[in-house]
Protein backbone atom coordinates (compact mmCIF):
# COMPACT_ATOMS: atom_id res chain seq x y z
CA UNK A 1 0.00 0.00 0.00
CA UNK A 2 1.04 3.69 -0.86
CA UNK A 3 2.01 5.91 1.50
CA UNK A 4 -0.94 7.93 0.69
CA UNK A 5 -3.82 7.33 -1.33
CA UNK A 6 -3.01 10.47 -4.03
CA UNK A 7 -6.59 11.46 -5.31
CA UNK A 8 -6.56 14.60 -8.05
CA UNK A 9 -10.56 15.36 -7.89
CA UNK A 10 -12.79 16.61 -10.28
CA UNK A 11 -16.26 15.42 -9.68
CA UNK A 12 -19.92 16.56 -10.30
CA UNK A 13 -21.80 15.56 -7.53
CA UNK A 14 -25.31 16.57 -6.00
CA UNK A 15 -25.27 15.61 -2.29
CA UNK A 16 -29.11 15.41 -1.13
CA UNK A 17 -29.10 16.06 2.43
CA UNK A 18 -31.60 14.03 4.45
CA UNK A 19 -33.74 16.46 5.94
CA UNK A 20 -35.90 17.05 9.09
CA UNK A 21 -39.43 17.74 8.58
CA UNK A 22 -40.27 21.34 7.94
CA UNK A 23 -36.19 21.95 7.93
CA UNK A 24 -35.32 20.52 4.04
CA UNK A 25 -32.28 22.00 2.45
CA UNK A 26 -29.89 20.70 -0.34
CA UNK A 27 -26.26 20.89 -0.79
CA UNK A 28 -25.23 21.33 -4.34
CA UNK A 29 -21.46 20.96 -5.36
CA UNK A 30 -20.35 22.13 -8.74
CA UNK A 31 -16.87 20.70 -9.96
CA UNK A 32 -14.02 20.94 -7.90
CA UNK A 33 -10.30 19.78 -8.59
CA UNK A 34 -7.86 19.75 -5.34
CA UNK A 35 -5.26 17.09 -4.92
CA UNK A 36 -5.88 15.37 -1.65
CA UNK A 37 -4.24 12.85 0.51
CA UNK A 38 -5.54 11.05 3.14
CA UNK A 39 -3.97 9.18 6.49
CA UNK A 40 -3.76 5.57 6.70
CA UNK A 41 -6.31 4.08 9.24
CA UNK A 42 -5.30 1.67 12.06
CA UNK A 43 -7.62 -1.48 12.38
CA UNK A 44 -7.97 -4.18 14.97
CA UNK A 45 -7.61 -7.85 13.67
CA UNK A 46 -10.41 -9.12 15.75
CA UNK A 47 -14.04 -8.98 13.77
CA UNK A 48 -15.51 -6.99 17.36
CA UNK A 49 -12.95 -4.25 18.64
CA UNK A 50 -13.11 -3.69 22.41
CA UNK A 51 -11.55 -0.62 23.80
CA UNK A 52 -7.75 -2.04 24.44
CA UNK A 53 -7.37 -3.77 21.32
CA UNK A 54 -4.01 -3.63 19.33
CA UNK A 55 -4.26 -1.48 16.10
CA UNK A 56 -2.92 -2.36 12.68
CA UNK A 57 -1.88 -0.64 9.73
CA UNK A 58 0.54 -0.62 6.26
CA UNK A 59 1.80 2.37 5.21
CA UNK A 60 4.32 2.80 2.22
CA UNK A 61 4.95 -1.18 2.71
CA UNK A 62 6.14 -0.87 6.59
CA UNK A 63 4.00 -2.70 9.09
CA UNK A 64 3.17 -0.39 11.92
CA UNK A 65 1.35 -1.94 15.36
CA UNK A 66 -0.30 0.68 18.01
CA UNK A 67 -0.70 -0.36 21.31
CA UNK A 68 -3.13 0.57 23.61
CA UNK A 69 -0.47 2.18 25.42
CA UNK A 70 0.51 4.74 22.90
CA UNK A 71 3.88 2.66 21.58
CA UNK A 72 3.80 2.04 18.43
CA UNK A 73 6.21 -0.64 16.58
CA UNK A 74 7.12 0.05 12.59
CA UNK A 75 8.40 -2.74 11.17
CA UNK A 76 10.02 -3.81 7.79
CA UNK A 77 9.08 -7.42 6.52
CA UNK A 78 8.51 -8.27 9.99
CA UNK A 79 11.75 -6.84 11.70
CA UNK A 80 11.49 -4.19 13.91
CA UNK A 81 13.03 -0.98 12.39
CA UNK A 82 11.49 1.72 14.60
CA UNK A 83 9.62 2.48 17.89
CA UNK A 84 7.55 5.54 18.94
CA UNK A 85 5.60 6.88 21.96
CA UNK A 86 2.66 8.74 21.94
CA UNK A 87 2.25 11.24 24.94
CA UNK A 88 -0.46 9.87 26.44
CA UNK A 89 -0.87 8.05 29.74
CA UNK A 90 -4.73 6.48 28.43
CA UNK A 91 -6.10 3.80 26.30
CA UNK A 92 -5.59 4.42 22.27
CA UNK A 93 -8.94 3.30 20.92
CA UNK A 94 -8.44 4.61 17.43
CA UNK A 95 -5.82 6.24 15.18
CA UNK A 96 -4.36 7.21 11.17
CA UNK A 97 -1.02 7.38 10.32
CA UNK A 98 0.40 9.50 7.42
CA UNK A 99 4.50 10.29 6.68
CA UNK A 100 4.89 14.15 6.20
CA UNK A 101 8.65 15.01 5.18
CA UNK A 102 10.74 13.74 7.95
CA UNK A 103 7.77 13.15 10.45
CA UNK A 104 4.86 10.89 11.51
CA UNK A 105 1.95 11.75 12.25
CA UNK A 106 -0.12 10.35 14.21
CA UNK A 107 -4.73 11.15 14.83
CA UNK A 108 -5.82 9.57 17.55
CA UNK A 109 -8.42 9.20 20.03
CA UNK A 110 -7.61 8.06 23.58
CA UNK A 111 -10.21 7.18 26.38
CA UNK A 112 -10.63 6.41 30.05
CA UNK A 113 -13.28 4.67 31.22
CA UNK A 114 -15.56 6.71 28.89
CA UNK A 115 -13.88 10.22 29.23
CA UNK A 116 -12.21 10.62 25.61
CA UNK A 117 -10.49 13.12 23.72
CA UNK A 118 -8.75 13.55 20.59
CA UNK A 119 -5.19 14.61 19.27
CA UNK A 120 -2.85 14.98 16.69
CA UNK A 121 0.68 14.52 17.24
CA UNK A 122 3.90 14.65 15.07
CA UNK A 123 7.10 12.55 15.67
CA UNK A 124 10.77 12.55 14.03
CA UNK A 125 11.09 9.25 12.21
CA UNK A 126 14.87 9.66 12.64
CA UNK A 127 15.06 10.42 15.97
CA UNK A 128 11.87 9.42 17.27
CA UNK A 129 11.61 13.06 19.65
CA UNK A 130 7.84 13.89 19.75
CA UNK A 131 7.59 17.59 17.46
CA UNK A 132 4.42 18.52 18.79
CA UNK A 133 1.32 17.76 20.36
CA UNK A 134 -2.17 18.99 19.27
CA UNK A 135 -5.85 18.79 21.45
CA UNK A 136 -8.69 18.31 18.95
CA UNK A 137 -11.17 17.83 21.03
CA UNK A 138 -14.02 14.97 21.78
CA UNK A 139 -14.28 11.67 20.17
CA UNK A 140 -15.70 10.56 16.71
CA UNK A 141 -12.60 11.41 15.35
CA UNK A 142 -13.42 11.69 11.37
CA UNK A 143 -10.97 10.85 8.23
CA UNK A 144 -8.69 13.61 7.95
CA UNK A 145 -7.82 15.27 4.50
CA UNK A 146 -4.59 16.68 3.70
CA UNK A 147 -3.80 19.25 1.26
CA UNK A 148 -0.44 20.26 0.82
CA UNK A 149 1.08 21.22 4.44
CA UNK A 150 -2.67 21.54 5.97
CA UNK A 151 -5.02 18.72 7.33
CA UNK A 152 -8.91 19.40 7.79
CA UNK A 153 -10.10 17.13 10.90
CA UNK A 154 -13.11 16.78 12.94
CA UNK A 155 -14.40 15.34 15.91
CA UNK A 156 -17.77 15.95 17.72
CA UNK A 157 -18.77 19.34 18.04
CA UNK A 158 -15.38 20.52 16.20
CA UNK A 159 -13.63 21.08 12.81
CA UNK A 160 -10.71 22.48 11.90
CA UNK A 161 -7.36 23.44 9.90
CA UNK A 162 -4.07 22.56 11.02
CA UNK A 163 -0.56 23.60 9.69
CA UNK A 164 1.15 20.16 9.52
CA UNK A 165 4.36 22.09 10.03
CA UNK A 166 4.12 23.72 13.46
CA UNK A 167 1.16 21.51 14.89
CA UNK A 168 -0.95 25.23 14.93
CA UNK A 169 -4.69 25.56 14.00
CA UNK A 170 -5.08 27.96 11.14
CA UNK A 171 -8.55 28.05 11.82
CA UNK A 172 -10.86 25.91 14.62
CA UNK A 173 -14.91 26.12 15.24
CA UNK A 174 -16.12 24.47 18.42
CA UNK A 175 -19.15 23.74 20.29
CA UNK A 176 -20.88 22.87 17.18
CA UNK A 177 -23.27 20.17 19.10
CA UNK A 178 -25.81 22.26 21.00
CA UNK A 179 -29.67 21.95 21.09
CA UNK A 180 -29.64 23.82 18.17
CA UNK A 181 -26.46 22.21 16.30
CA UNK A 182 -25.91 18.36 16.17
CA UNK A 183 -22.72 17.82 14.51
CA UNK A 184 -21.92 14.21 15.90
CA UNK A 185 -19.24 13.34 13.50
CA UNK A 186 -18.14 13.92 9.91
CA UNK A 187 -18.50 11.45 7.07
CA UNK A 188 -16.65 13.16 4.37
CA UNK A 189 -15.22 16.25 3.25
CA UNK A 190 -15.91 18.00 0.07
CA UNK A 191 -14.16 21.47 -1.27
CA UNK A 192 -16.28 23.46 -3.16
CA UNK A 193 -14.34 27.22 -4.54
CA UNK A 194 -13.82 28.44 -1.06
CA UNK A 195 -15.61 26.34 1.14
CA UNK A 196 -14.86 23.44 3.01
CA UNK A 197 -17.99 21.03 3.65
CA UNK A 198 -17.62 18.58 6.69
CA UNK A 199 -20.71 16.44 5.53
CA UNK A 200 -22.49 14.14 7.93
CA UNK A 201 -25.26 11.83 6.95
CA UNK A 202 -25.67 9.63 10.20
CA UNK A 203 -28.76 10.05 12.04
CA UNK A 204 -28.70 10.52 15.66
CA UNK A 205 -30.12 7.35 17.55
CA UNK A 206 -31.97 7.72 20.61
CA UNK A 207 -32.81 11.60 19.88
CA UNK A 208 -36.07 11.08 17.78
CA UNK A 209 -33.80 10.04 14.79
CA UNK A 210 -32.49 13.86 14.21
CA UNK A 211 -30.18 14.32 11.55
CA UNK A 212 -26.55 15.22 12.20
CA UNK A 213 -25.56 18.74 10.40
CA UNK A 214 -23.62 19.21 7.92
CA UNK A 215 -21.11 22.48 8.51
CA UNK A 216 -19.63 24.54 5.63
CA UNK A 217 -16.58 26.69 6.16
CA UNK A 218 -14.62 29.23 4.26
CA UNK A 219 -11.57 28.07 4.05
CA UNK A 220 -9.41 31.38 4.04
CA UNK A 221 -11.39 33.18 6.87
CA UNK A 222 -12.26 29.52 8.87
CA UNK A 223 -15.90 31.52 9.94
CA UNK A 224 -19.01 28.87 9.29
CA UNK A 225 -21.04 29.95 6.26
CA UNK A 226 -24.22 27.70 6.83
CA UNK A 227 -25.00 24.68 9.17
CA UNK A 228 -26.89 22.36 6.07
CA UNK A 229 -29.72 20.52 7.97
Amino acid sequence: MKELIIISICVLLLYSCKTKENKGTEIKLPISEKALTYPVSTKSKKEYQVEEDTLYATLNNYEFIVYPTGEIDQKEKSKLIAKYKLQSELTIEKAYLQFYKDNLIVYYTENAAGDAASFVESINRKTQINNWKLYAYAFNLGQPVIENNAVYISTLGFVGKVDLDNGKYLWKNEELYSDEIKFNQCDSIIFNDNDVIFIADNTIYGNHNEFVDSIIVNDKTGKIKRIAK
